[in-house]
């Protein structure tokens, strides 16, 4: 049985009405064979159905806790009632990722300014301030921001600076992939600093087709201002939540960076076999006045007169194509219904496995 744990009285005036909370090392080493509490090296031995009822217990919680860092400890509130962004509980790609970032002692974000897209409820993102990130920024959709901002202020009290992301270790932003003016907010997080990221998280966030390429031009535009772009790394673990989107991600992922690579499983030695790892590099530097563009969009600039030619037949072919629409228009892109409908088929796919 999971360990329950009391959830401190001091923390519901921040945080609201949570009141039990599991251990994430304590549940998955009930779960796994061979491996003691607290141990964030390596996981054998897992037994799938035991895995999966942990992960369902660890997703039900008021609260999660994470051991990070030695000694360290995250304490994360969860809210399952949040609907439009399935972003208020930790996901197994964030335990995964967190896992990864532990296994090496934090080097792939020791020192370095991280970005997170799709933060959801903070494990990921604050477990690598935890392990010595300079500055991270956490991003979600702004219906996930109160959740999250509880969790950043619960774990990293810092009332002098919270509003300067200059100076504050840890910080939020809203991020919608649709929305330009939340992307200029993110790129422009580090003002006094010069440029900006360094590494990208992001976990879980490949759930609808139509949102993956927007999702990708706002980890290539973080990652083109990094103080050294093509040395910059995206880590990106997901679950096939949608093949339609999956294979997008991977389709795409190759046009905005120079090295795309899904990481072996022995080398990711995570529990849960459903989630893969990716790891993007060798972006192009842009300037910060440089619009947000997907690779190919920017070959596609650099061809000359000859794509300047076809780019007005083809726009000629749209209008025509347009006006026999009858004035009819596409169905405009939803972050909010796109998660809506990713926590559904999420609750039945727990709802089977349990």
């Amino acid at each position: 049985m999971p360990k329950v744990h009391t959830f401190p009285r001091g923390h519901e005036a921040m945080g609201g009405p949570p009141t039990t909370s599991l251990h994430y090392q304590s549940v998955i080493a009930d779960a796994v064979t061979g491996v003691p509490p607290g141990d964030a090296r390596g996981e054998p031995g897992a037994e799938p159905g035991a895995v999966a009822e942990g992960f369902f217990d660890l997703a039900n919680a008021d609260v999660v806790r994470y051991a990070v860092g030695g000694d360290d400890e995250l304490v994360v509130e969860q809210d399952q009632s949040l609907h439009d962004s399935c972003g208020g509980i930790v996901w197994e790609s964030a335990f995964c990722l967190a896992q990864l970032l532990q296994r090496d002692g934090g080097k792939r974000v020791r020192g370095k300014r991280v970005v997170e897209l799709g933060a959801g409820a903070g494990l990921l993102g604050m477990s690598a301030a935890k392990l010595g990130a300079e500055n991270v920024l956490l991003t979600d959709h702004p219906s996930a921001m109160p959740l999250l901002r509880r969790n950043v202020a619960r774990n990293f009290p810092n009332p002098d600076d919270a509003d300067d992301t200059d100076t504050a270790r840890v910080s939020c932003l809203p991020l919608d992939w649709l929305d330009a003016n939340h992307l200029s907010a993110v790129l422009g997080t580090f003002p006094k600093q010069g440029r900006g990221f360094d590494v990208a998280l992001a976990a879980d966030v490949v759930f609808a087709k139509h949102l993956v390429s927007p999702m990708l031009a706002c980890v290539a535009a973080a990652m083109s201002r990094a103080r050294d772009p093509r040395r910059a790394t995206a880590y990106v673990c997901l679950q096939e939540r949608c093949a339609e989107a999956f294979d997008e991600f991977k389709r795409v992922a190759r046009t905005v960076c120079g090295s795309f690579t899904e990481l072996e499983k022995k080398d990711v030695a995570f529990v849960d076999d459903a989630c893969f790892v990716f790891e993007l590099r060798g972006f192009e530097p842009s300037e910060p006045s440089e619009p947000t563009t997907l690779k190919k969009e920017k070959k596609s600039a650099r061809r000359g007169s000859g794509s300047k030619e076809k780019k007005g037949k083809k726009e000629k072919k749209e209008k025509k194509e347009k006006k026999g629409k009858k004035g009819k228009t596409p169905k405009s892109c939803d972050a909010k219904d796109a998660f809506a409908e990713t926590g559904v088929f999420a609750k039945r796919k727990r709802a089977r496995v349990a």
